[in-house]
This record gives C-alpha cells, structure tokens and sequence, in this order.
C-alpha cells in the first residue's frame, strides 16, 4: 500500500485492516515512502526524488518476497494519488504485479504524469477509486477508466 506525497502509511491503514479481516488471505504491507511518517530523513537533507520513492516501492516488492520466502505468486499494488503513479511506474518492471489499485490518481502530481506509465500496464486488472466530483479526480479517472482494458470504477 503506497501513500500520497506528504502523508504516511497511516493514511491506508484503515484498508490494511480490512484486507487483515478478509476471509481470503492476504499479506499486506503499507509502509513509509522516505522522507513521510517514521522514514525521516535527517535535517538538512534534500528531500527525496521520485526515483528514490520508486525504489522505495520496489524495495517493498523485493521484502514481501523474503517475508514469505518466494511464495508469493501474485503482488496487487494499491497507490493513492502520487503512489497511484509510482505504483503504474513500478508495475511494467515488476513481473508478479497481477493488478493494480489505483486511488484518487491526479493527471500530474508533482510533474509526474500518471498516464505514460499506466499505459505501459493498462492490461492489467485495475481498480480505479476517487471522488464523484472535482476535476482533479474525475478527469483522470475517466481517462484511465478508458485507457484500461479491464477496470473497475468505484466513486
């Protein structure tokens, strides 16, 4: 579960607990992209690039794999707003990524274009999630509902 720019994993959490509660099992990992929640960096320190927010996303990947010892056979990844970016970003290199859930995804945040990425991967199933109304929602929503070979549109 990846979070938005300036928030923390906390923002998911109330998601987290659900899936926790679901009769189908899942492993859930939400954590902090660096420089939100607990992952602070240092005073002084530049804040991070979106390369390094990506890694961060990989690197998520990359432990759930080592928690369950390679037997994860599917990844769904969940991003909300700029994660719904980095998470389409994410996806085309990670081959057990088998869906995407994409929340409240903006058209650009900050200078990140959702919809190169997420063509690359629109074939994947995707859930698509945001406000009713609002043109900072609903227009990207739209767009991605279209570009998707299969998705699900909740508002």
């Amino acid at each position: 579960l990846v979070h938005r720019l300036h928030a923390d994993r906390s923002e998911l959490q109330p998601l987290a607990e659900r899936l926790a509660r679901a009769k189908r099992r899942f492993n859930v990992l939400a954590f902090d992209l660096a420089g939100h929640g607990a992952s602070k960096l240092p005073e002084k320190t530049k804040p991070p690039g979106v390369e390094r927010m990506r890694e961060d996303v990989k690197a998520a990947i990359a432990e759930v794999d080592r928690a369950t010892k390679g037997k994860t056979s599917s990844i769904v990844l969940v991003g909300s707003s700029l994660g719904a970016t980095l998470v389409s970003q994410v996806a085309f290199d990670e081959p057990q990524v088998s869906a995407l859930a994409l929340i409240s995804p903006g058209a650009a945040i900050g200078g990140l274009d959702v919809y190169a990425p997420y063509a690359e991967v629109r074939n994947l199933p995707t859930f698509l999630a945001g406000a009713e109304s609002g043109p900072v929602t609903r227009d990207p929503l739209d767009a991605l509902a279209k570009m998707a070979q299969a998705a699900t549109v909740k508002r």
